[in-house]
């Protein structure tokens, strides 16, 4: 099991990172008069 003291860290900044874009998304597709 190598790599798994930076195999979980890395898993959740990905989780982290896609869930931003996702929310980003949501807000601004019912939010049109965005900046």
């Amino acid at each position: 099991m190598f790599g798994e003291d930076h195999f979980l860290p890395l898993v959740l900044i990905n989780l982290m990172g896609l869930a931003g874009i996702l929310v980003w998304h949501i807000q601004g597709s019912s939010r049109p008069t965005g900046p």
